[in-house]
C-alpha cells in the first residue's frame, strides 16, 4: 500500500518565539510497552488507525526500545501498521505540528498528512519518505530536491500550517524542505483547504524495503504568524523586468521567500529590493514572506503586476505520445475524449510511434514528433507521454483509469497563462480530398525574439480499431506540414506572418479530421497559441456557389440573418465542433439571437438541398 502526497521546501532564520497554545501533546511514556501493546488502543481520543481499528494489526506498538524523551515510543515495523491522529477537519487557523522520528538502519519510514481522511478517498496533503539516509517529500507538484536523514538515530520534523494564508511548510531538523500552497495537496491537483489527520504508515516501498521506525514527543500547537515584510513595491523597467523593494521586519528573519504566482524564488535575509528577470507576459501576484526559526513564515506582503502583451489563450495543446501496442496508453485515450466532452477548449494530436513494437498508425512525422520529446527525457520518459502546452509533462498511465483529473488540473493552470500569439486558419476545399489553407500568425510581443516555430498537424478521429480493450481511436497524427519540423517564423519588424500549405484526406475520413495549428518556442518548449479547424465544416468552392444563400453581417454582434431560397435547417457550430444553437428557416430568412454566444469564430451550416457552410465572427 503506497499512500501520495507532496510537500515544498522552507527556509531557516533567527530564532523567533511565538505566542503558541498546546492543544495536545504526547510522550507516550505513561503507557504501557511491550508486544501487543497497541498506541491507538491506549491512548483514544483523536488516535486510531486507517480503518479506525485500534487494537488490531493496523495500530502502533508501544515500545521501550528506543525513545527521545524516557522511556517509551510508538514503533511502525510493517506495512499493515496505520496509526493515524485525527485534526477533525479543521479550516482555519495557524498550527505548528512536530514529532521525532528514527529510522532504522536498513528500514523505511513515512509519513504523511491528509487533507480529508476518508478511506480509500483520502485526499493527501504531503507525504515524506526515509530510505538509506535519504529523504524524499511530495507536495504541491513541486520539484523538491532530496535532503538527508540522520540514520539510526532521532530527527526532527515539523509542520507550520496556515489554513487561513493557505500555505505550508515543513522542516526537517530545523532546515527548509518545501513551502506550498497547502490546499493543492501533495501534487498540486487538489482543492480542498483543511486540515483533518496524520499518517504514520508502514511503507514497504512496493515490497522492496521493510518498515522500521520510532515516533516519540508528539505535539500540536495553534501558534501566531512571525512579523512580515511590508510596503512591498513593484516596478517594470522595461518590457520584462520587475524590480521588487519592500520595508523588511524589525527583527532579522532567516530569510526570505518570494513567489510569482506559482513559481518560487528564495532571497537572502540582508535584502530589500530585487530584480526579477525576463518575466512573461500576463498578470502575476508577487508574495513576499519571512521567514524564522522556530515559527516558519509570516504572511506575505503582496502587489500586483501587469506584463503588458498577453493575450486570451485560445486552446491548450496536448501532444501525446502513444502506441496500440501500449497497455498503460488508453488512459490517454479516455482523458483526451473528457476533455472534449467535458468542453474544455483543448486541442489534441496523438504521435503513434513503433517504441512498443511495430504500429499500424506511425508515419514518419509522429515517430519524429514522439522522438524529439522522448530523447529530451532520456529512460525518464516512455510511453504513454503527455506534453502540455510544451509547459508540463505526465509520464505513464493506467490499462483502466483516465488520466482526465491530470488533464484538468494542467489545463486549469495553463488556460489561464496568456498567450502572445494569435492564429487564424482559413482552410478552403480545392477538391475531393484536396484542402488549401493559408494560416496567418499574429504576434504580440516580442518575449521570444527568435526561435518561434509554426506546426500543423493533420489529425483523424473515431478510426475503428481494436487495441487495449478499446475499440476506436482519436485524434491520430496522419501528418504534418510541410513536415514535423515546422515553419520557422520570423517577424522583424512586422508582427504578421502569413504561410500556405496545401494538404490531402484522401484515404482518411475528412469529417473526422481536424487540421490543428500552433506557434512554440524551439523543438519542446512553450506553446504561445494554438487552434483548431474541423473538417466537416468546411465545404468546397465548387459546392457552395450553387447555393442562393447569404449570412450577414459577419462580423456580427447580437443577430445574425441567414437568408435562402428553400426552406431549409441551420446550424450554428463553435470551433470545437459542438452546435451550440440550431433551428429552421420557414421562410427564405431567419433572424437569429447570438448575443448570448460568446465572442470567437463559429461556423454557419444550413442544411436543404444541398450543404452550405460559412465562417463567421460573433463579437
Amino acid at each position: 500500500m503506497k499512500k501520495i502526497i507532496l510537500s515544498l521546501f522552507f527556509i531557516g532564520a533567527m530564532m523567533f518565539v511565538s505566542n503558541a497554545q498546546v492543544i495536545y501533546s504526547e510522550n507516550f511514556d505513561a503507557l504501557t510497552a511491550g508486544a501487543n501493546q497497541y498506541a491507538a488502543l491506549q491512548l483514544g481520543g483523536s488516535w486510531t488507525t486507517w480503518n479506525g481499528k485500534p487494537g488490531t494489526d493496523e495500530d502502533g506498538i508501544v515500545s521501550s526500545a528506543q525513545s527521545f524523551s524516557p522511556s517509551n515510543s510508538v514503533y511502525i515495523s510493517n506495512a499493515s501498521q496505520d496509526l493515524i491522529y485525527n485534526f477533525n477537519d479543521l479550516t482555519t487557523g495557524r498550527y505548528k505540528i512536530g514529532f521525532k522520528i528514527f529510522v532504522e538502519s536498513g528500514r523505511l519510514g513515512y509519513f504523511n498528512l491528509l487533507l480529508d481522511h476518508a478511506g480509500n478517498d483520502s485526499k493527501w496533503a504531503t507525504q515524506s519518505f526515509m530510505k538509506d539516509g535519504k529523504f524524499t517529500t511530495d507536495a504541491g507538484g513541486i520539484d523538491i530536491p532530496e535532503k538527508t536523514y540522520n540514520v539510526a538515530a532521532w530527527n526532527d520534523i515539523v509542520y507550520f500550517i496556515d489554513l487561513d494564508d493557505d500555505f505550508a511548510t515543513l522542516t526537517l531538523n530545523g532546515e527548509e524542505v518545501v513551502s506550498w500552497k497547502f490546499s493543492g495537496g501533495s501534487h498540486g491537483l487538489e482543492n480542498t483547504k483543511k486540515l483533518d489527520a496524520i499518517d504514520f504508515f508502514g511503507w514497504d516501498d512496493d515490497g522492496n524495503g521493510g518498515a522500521g521506525f520510532f515516533i516519540d514527543d508528539f505535539f500540536f500547537e495553534s501558534v501566531t504568524a512571525p512579523e512580515a515584510p511590508t510596503s512591498l513595491i513593484a516596478t517594470v523597467l522595461d518590457e520584462f523586468n520587475v524590480k521588487l523593494d519592500w520595508t523588511a521586519p524589525s527583527l532579522t528573519p532567516k530569510n526570505y521567500l518570494l513567489s510569482r504566482n506559482d513559481v518560487f524564488l528564495m532571497l537572502e535575509n540582508s535584502l530589500v529590493t530585487t530584480t526579477d528577470s525576463s518575466v512573461y507576459p500576463d498578470e502575476y501576484v508577487y508574495a513576499l514572506r519571512a521567514y524564522y526559526d522556530g515559527a516558519g513564515y509570516s504572511l506575505p506582503a503582496t502587489v500586483n503586476v501587469n506584463i503588458p502583451g498577453g493575450i486570451e489563450r485560445d486552446f491548450v495543446l496536448y501532444e501525446i505520445a502513444t502506441s496500440t501496442n501500449c497497455p498503460i496508453c488508453p488512459s490517454t485515450a479516455k482523458g483526451a475524449k473528457e476533455l472534449r466532452t467535458n468542453n474544455k477548449k483543448a486541442t489534441i494530436v496523438s504521435y503513434h510511434n513503433d517504441l512498443k513494437g511495430n504500429e499500424p498508425y506511425v508515419n514518419v512525422a509522429s515517430q519524429e514528433r514522439a522522438r524529439t520529446y522522448l530523447d529530451l527525457f532520456g529512460s525518464e520518459a516512455g510511453l504513454p507521454t503527455t506534453f502540455m502546452d510544451g509547459y508540463y509533462y505526465i509520464v505513464g498511465g493506467s490499462a483502466n483509469q483516465s488520466l482526465y483529473p491530470n488533464y484538468e488540473h494542467a489545463y486549469n493552470k495553463l488556460i489561464v497563462r496568456k498567450a502572445i500569439h494569435d492564429i487564424d486558419l482559413n482552410v478552403t476545399k480545392t477538391g475531393e480530398d484536396a484542402y488549401h489553407v493559408v494560416a496567418t500568425v499574429k504576434q504580440t510581443s516580442r518575449y521570444y525574439p527568435s526561435g518561434l516555430v509554426f506546426r500543423l498537424a493533420l489529425t483523424e478521429s473515431n478510426i475503428s480499431f481494436n487495441w487495449q480493450g478499446q475499440t476506436k481511436l482519436d485524434w491520430v497524427c496522419r501528418d504534418m506540414y510541410p513536415n514535423a519540423t515546422g515553419t520557422f517564423l520570423n517577424f522583424g519588424a512586422d508582427s504578421t506572418q502569413t504561410m500556405e500549405f496545401d494538404f490531402s484526406t484522401a484515404g482518411y475520413v475528412a469529417n473526422n479530421c481536424e487540421l490543428t495549428a500552433w506557434v512554440q518556442y524551439g523543438d519542446f518548449f512553450e506553446v504561445t497559441q494554438s487552434t483548431y479547424i474541423d473538417l466537416s465544416t468546411i465545404i468546397g468552392i465548387e459546392e457552395s456557389a450553387i447555393n442562393n444563400i447569404s449570412v450577414y453581417p459577419n462580423p456580427a454582434n447580437d443577430v445574425i440573418t441567414i437568408a435562402t431560397n428553400e426552406k431549409a435547417n441551420y446550424e450554428i457550430i463553435n470551433v470545437a465542433g459542438q452546435v451550440v444553437k440550431a433551428g429552421t428557416i420557414e421562410n427564405n430568412l431567419e433572424n437569429v439571437n447570438v448575443s448570448n454566444l460568446q465572442n470567437g469564430s463559429y461556423f454557419v451550416r444550413v442544411i436543404g438541398k444541398d450543404v452550405f457552410v460559412k465562417q463567421i465572427v460573433i463579437n
